[in-house]
């Protein structure tokens, strides 16, 4: 099978705009009296790097207020509802289906119970592998335009997202670097080879920047080329006695 036939469960534009999604505000009273408040995102169900992002900010918010991990199990459940309310439940009373026990109130006890979760909305359990996978097709490529840090700060959400789905071996940092890397053109990667070396030696910051300064020489060129093509295009429409409309 070719890389071409490998889905990925997360796709390059992301499905949600955070600011469209429901929030909840929790606010408890500490020691001394002080409130301390924090939003936390509601899951609707619509996709799964919905679900990571709500959980994300559901462990924020709980570290926030000062949680204790054993509260997890029941805390999240009260950012469900509808169908995910009703998946979560059917997760909790299945249990761990390993040990047949119910998952402890612990915080390996919420992530245990999650990565079963996680199987109602991405049920393959390569789902990890095939992610990477899918990720050197065209899709995740940066292209003409695109803006060198906004796509380098995606490729990684992208990929912090893929460690959670199910597999085995978790993403090395060499494999986000190469991965970030990889999505860029071949003529840009020949580049930075000539200038760096080694791909292994460097950093992330150090693809960045190099990337960003070939955009930069990309878009002077791109801009000059218009300019002269648009002087071409006035100097044809008089030569033919009649105005350039492109």
């Amino acid at each position: 099978m070719t890389d071409a036939y490998y889905a990925a469960a997360i796709k390059y534009e992301r499905p949600f705009e955070p600011k469209d999604l429901v929030k909840r505000s929790w606010k408890i009273q500490d020691a001394q009296g002080d409130y301390i408040s924090a939003m936390v995102t509601c899951f609707s169900g619509e996709s799964l790097e919905e679900l990571f992002y709500c959980q994300d900010d559901f462990l924020d918010a709980m570290e926030t207020l000062g949680k204790q991990t054993k509260e997890h199990l029941d805390k999240w459940k009260t950012t469900l509802h509808g169908t995910p309310k009703i998946l979560w439940q059917e997760v909790m009373d299945e249990g761990n289906p390993e040990t047949r026990k119910k998952f402890p109130s612990t915080g390996a006890g919420f992530l245990q119970a999650f990565e079963h979760f996680i199987l109602h909305y991405c049920p393959s359990q390569d789902a990890k592998n095939m992610q990477l996978r899918a990720m050197v097709n065209n899709d995740f490529k940066f292209k003409r335009g695109m803006n060198v840090a906004t796509h380098i700060h995606r490729m990684r959400t992208i990929l912090k997202y893929t460690d959670k789905l199910p597999g085995t071996d978790k993403i090395q940092l060499n494999e986000t670097k190469m991965a970030i890397f990889d999505s860029f053109p071949k003529a840009w990667k020949d580049s930075f080879l000539l200038r760096h070396a080694s791909l292994t030696n460097s950093k992330i910051v150090d693809i960045f920047q190099h990337m960003e300064g070939l955009a930069v020489q990309s878009a002077i060129t791109d801009e000059r080329n218009k300019k002269k093509e648009k002087k071409n295009g006035k100097h044809e429409g008089k030569k033919s006695g009649r105005g350039w409309r492109g």
